[in-house]
């Protein structure tokens, strides 16, 4: 394995050397990005490169337009994850726009776990656990714009600053520093509820840490006041828009009810844990040879503690898709640090998780993208040849079509799933068939659907309404297979329908 040291990278805070420093961080970052751009080029411009992802662009596009979260389109995720997209909407509605985001929050990600590793492992093992962390990220769905690979920016960037000014609290510029750290932890919030774990935890660990300094319980309580509340303001300002707005109880539905409400296979959640620890398996090996092997450091105790509340917040969700192992990987990837460094061990075990990513996703397909490109445009342009100047629906489908089309969602539940699935039955603030009979009754031109269903098990009443109005006041005017990242699949388009 090579090891990228340069001599302009080694630490210099020592020497007083500020520029090579500054220097050091920017060869670094600039590294990461680089990898990063190059395991995820093939999937630019991918409108449909993963159905969570499309949708959450599709609503940015909405609201550019005015569309407002929870009312005008709906969903449970926090509004900060709605207003990124919104923001990288703005500056351009072609899909490449939020994967190359995506792509530098995952550079720069990796190039935290890189400064956190050299400073106890050394240069060779911070790169490879940079490294093993873009990498890891495509075996758990991460090769997009999944909101972990946000978020995961701002709770490494919290921890990062948390550990390090934890180490000497009594400095001036520490309680600021760890002011910014939680507030970078509060936007990580309104992007995922479940963040609130990790927070907590890193939190928690200051406060351990100035307590055990100053042996004084009162200051360490004043300053843990003003951390929750700190962390706390991004949520408590989005929740007093909607108050004022007189939205809020579309907003309580959707951030907590929803939740509550909604159902649960237990097969298919033993299922995705099943996957999920095979895979996470070679990176948790390697995190545990190493915490054994390491003598108690401020270090080890720090990243059990952080694994554990990643863990938690996993836990915490009863069903587990693959891609609710993302916030684990930053701490894996950092406890792993001390193994990757070894030139046998750790070269075994960085090629096993660069072996196993190449399989899931190969970074040299570009002709899945190109056909998945050509096969959405193809679709939409038969959305447009036989709607009629009518609306649309996406009963079950790629989200993106509607703008591809030019239509927007005549419905909140823009989000397939929450029409067509029978997990999200009435989990809105809505009657999921009532809403869907109101939609029905403008009468759309072009009814979108997939004949396998991909969501199962299917909303049974909301299937057998869209059967009927097919078969009645449609036809079959065009399907195309379509592919997100790793599935294939059949997209069928009912045009024509009868006015």
């Amino acid at each position: 394995m090579i090891d990228f040291s340069l001599p302009f990278a080694k630490r210099s805070l020592e020497s007083g050397d500020r520029r090579a420093d500054i220097a050091g961080f920017a060869w670094r970052l600039g590294l990461c990005v680089l990898m990063a751009l190059g395991l995820r080029a093939a999937t630019f411009g991918n409108p449909n490169l993963f159905v969570d992802e499309a949708f959450y662009f599709a609503a940015g596009i909405d609201m550019t337009h005015g569309a407002l979260p929870y009312v005008d389109i709906w969903d449970r995720k926090p509004f900060g994850h709605f207003a990124l997209y919104g923001l990288i909407a703005a500056i351009s509605r072609d899909p490449i726009a939020y994967q190359i985001t995506a792509t530098f929050f995952a550079g720069y990600t990796a190039f935290v776990i890189w400064e956190m590793a050299r400073d106890h492992s050394g240069q060779r093992a911070g790169c490879r656990a940079a490294i093993l962390y873009l990498f890891a990220l495509p075996m758990f769905g991460g090769y997009g714009g999944q909101s972990p690979v946000f978020y995961n920016a701002l709770v490494a960037s919290c921890a990062w600053i948390v550990f390090r000014q934890s180490q000497r609290p009594e400095r001036p510029r520490a309680a600021w520093s760890l002011i910014l750290a939680m507030g970078l932890g509060g936007l990580a919030l309104t992007i995922k509820q479940t963040v609130v774990f990790e927070i907590s935890a890193l939190g928690a660990w200051a406060a351990w840490k100035s307590y055990s300094c100053t042996g004084n319980l009162k200051p360490t309580l004043r300053m843990m006041a003003v951390w929750i509340a700190v962390g706390a303001a991004p949520t408590l300002a989005i929740a007093a828009y909607y108050w004022l707005s007189g939205h809020w109880s579309e907003f309580w539905q959707a951030m907590v009810l929803s939740n509550l409400s909604k159902s649960y296979d237990a097969s298919s959640a033993i299922f995705g844990g099943t996957i999920m620890a095979i895979l996470i398996s070679p990176l948790a090996i390697m995190a545990i040879v190493a915490l054994r092997q390491a003598r108690q450091s401020d270090m080890k105790r720090f990243i059990l503690i952080w694994l554990g509340a990643a863990a938690l917040g996993v836990l915490s969700v009863p069903n587990l898709h693959l891609h609710y192992a993302l916030p684990m990987l930053v701490p894996l990837a950092l406890a792993s640090a001390p193994v990757l460094a070894r030139p046998i061990m750790g070269s075994v075990g960085l090629v096993t998780v660069m072996t196993i990513s190449f399989a899931i996703h190969s970074p040299l397909d570009f002709a899945r993208t190109e056909r998945t490109i050509s096969a959405m445009e193809r679709l939409a342009q038969t959305i447009r040849a036989h709607d009629g100047g009518r609306p649309i629906l996406i009963f079950d489908g790629p989200p993106m079509l509607y703008h591809m089309s030019g239509h927007r969602s005549p419905t909140p539940l823009a989000f397939p799933p929450h029409l067509s699935h029978g997990a999200e039955i009435n989990v809105s603030h809505l009657d999921t068939e009532a809403e869907l009979r109101r939609v029905l009754a403008l009468r759309p031109g072009v009814i979108v659907d997939v004949p396998s269903f991909r969501h199962k098990p299917p909303n049974a009443r909301t299937a057998e309404l869209i059967e009927t109005y097919t078969s009645r006041y449609c036809r079959v005017v065009g399907s195309q297979l379509v592919s997100d990242r790793t599935v294939d699949f059949v997209v069928r388009i009912h045009g024509d329908c009868a006015p």
